[in-house]
C-alpha cells in the first residue's frame, strides 16, 4: 500500500476523526461522486453524450441515465 499525505484544515480534520479507520472507503466514495458530478456537468453542457459521460464516471449507461 502506498502512503499519500494530504493537508486539510483543522475543522475538516476534526470531521474526519470518527472515520479514521475508513478513510480509504470515504475517499473512494467521494471520488466516485466527484467523477459522476463532473461527467453529468459535461453531459448537461452538451460536451459529451450520455454514453461518454457514463464511461468517464466509470458507471453503466443504465446507472448514468438513472
Amino acid at each position: 500500500m502506498q502512503t499519500l499525505r494530504i493537508a486539510v484544515s483543522n475543522d475538516f480534520s476534526e470531521q474526519l476523526t470518527p472515520y479514521s479507520e475508513m478513510l480509504d472507503e470515504l475517499l473512494q466514495l467521494g471520488l466516485r461522486e466527484l467523477e459522476m458530478r463532473q461527467s453529468l456537468t459535461l453531459f448537461k453542457q452538451g460536451n459529451v453524450s450520455i454514453w461518454k459521460a457514463a464511461h468517464l464516471a466509470k458507471v453503466s449507461l443504465r446507472e448514468m441515465i438513472h
